[in-house]
């Protein structure tokens, strides 16, 4: 509530929209600039659903990605959380990425567009719907550095906060045997399609 995840206060990111009494279903809110309206400034609103965990990572060091299940439907018709599976088309996805990494965001754009050069990449890469950096000292592991350190040297190596909106994927260890095995050859053939389109073309992410 008081590191990263917070949802109070008025630069809160996430908003509580719900707190079930009887049935323990809490839905929060986003509200993020639409990326799918290209040339357009929209904004979006996200219900996450923290009860549909989806992958759940708990971590002192690395980036702690955690997914949960998450919709852009009204959740008025929902009582329980027992029908959140099949509701929920979307994910959220939390993580702690090095300051000095480039986003999730610019590289799923990059991938994109390399998609445009080869037909086996177009089609699989993961569709982006909207983007957070969260800002503010507890969205930073550098303030817990620099605390721990007691000096005025830089911090090296932080990592901040990033919230990630995505299309909802079907699980590829739910895939019969052959499907399973088509979908392993593609992201295999995808990223090296990727990283050699991207190596004679000379826009790798920059």
């Amino acid at each position: 509530m008081h590191w990263g995840y917070y949802s109070s206060g008025k630069d809160a990111v996430l908003k509580v929209l719900h707190h079930g009494q009887q049935n323990d279903l809490v839905i929060l809110e986003l509200i993020a600039d639409d990326l799918r309206k290209k040339g357009e400034t929209a904004k979006t609103s996200i219900r996450i659903y923290p009860d549909h965990i989806i992958h759940q990572t708990m971590a002192l060091c690395s980036r702690g990605t955690n997914v949960h299940g998450a919709s852009e439907a009204k959740p008025e018709a929902r009582k329980s959380n027992k029908d959140m599976r099949d509701q929920n088309d979307l994910v959220m996805k939390l993580s702690w990425t090095d300051e000095a990494r480039h986003s999730e965001a610019n590289i799923l754009k990059k991938a994109s567009e390399l998609a445009k050069l080869t037909s086996l990449i177009d089609g699989h890469i993961p569709e982006l719907v909207a983007s957070v950096a969260v800002q503010g000292w507890n969205a930073n592991t550098g303030t817990i550095r620099k605390f721990l350190n007691k000096s005025d040297l830089p911090v090296n190596g932080a990592r901040a906060l990033n919230i990630s909106i995505l299309k909802m994927l079907f699980p590829i260890t739910e895939l019969e045997p052959p499907a399973m095995f088509k979908a392993y050859c593609d992201i295999l053939f995808c990223k090296l399609l990727i990283n050699d389109a991207a190596r004679f073309t000379e826009i790798l992410f920059y």
